[in-house]
């Protein structure tokens, strides 16, 4: 064979090879195991005095009680009255998550992200930081979030702090 011949016959195996390649690559690729998609969640409300005394975590089940949840109580008489979203609360789980009455506005209270964490525990992760000690405003206040999940077949709800350590816990009536 002369030198020509066998580079034009490698150039087009070499040719070959990529086009097979390329063929192949574009072929079926093998499916990743579905997981359930993460829940859509919306946060609804968050302020610094619409908690409670106690740190807690409540289930909202009607457009009375979202109202209630959203008023700030230090607005003066002639705050304008919150907008309530219209909200089927036989397929959306409302909660309100309170981080207690504090003695300074310096914490961080946040929902980072909502997970069913198994068919049975909807989970909610936040970042709750308490107000460092110290020469701070001495304000008290009772930061809360309030927000909506699609409701799933969850039996019990659990917020996680940052650390991942439990901070609220609530059982939900079955469907």
């Amino acid at each position: 064979m002369t030198k020509k011949l066998q580079t034009a016959t490698g150039l087009a195996l070499a040719g070959l090879g990529l086009a097979l390649g390329a063929c192949h690559a574009e072929g079926p690729r093998p499916s990743a195991p579905s997981s359930p998609p993460p829940p859509a969640w919306k946060q609804l409300h968050t302020g610094h005095a619409c908690g409670s005394l106690q740190p807690s975590l409540a289930r909202i089940v009607d457009a009375q009680g979202l109202a209630a949840a959203l008023v700030d109580p230090e607005a003066g008489l002639g705050a304008p009255k919150p907008v309530v979203p219209s909200i089927d609360f036989q397929d959306t789980l409302v909660l309100k998550l309170s981080m207690g009455q504090q003695p300074t506005a310096g914490g961080q209270f946040q929902v980072r992200s909502v997970e069913r964490s198994s068919t049975t525990a909807l989970t909610i992760h936040t970042v709750w930081k308490l107000p460092d000690p110290g020469m701070q405003a001495q304000v008290l206040t009772q930061p809360c979030i309030v927000l909506s999940v699609p409701r799933g077949t969850e039996k019990t709800v659990q917020v996680l702090d940052q650390n991942g350590q439990a901070r609220l816990s609530l059982d939900l009536p079955a469907r």
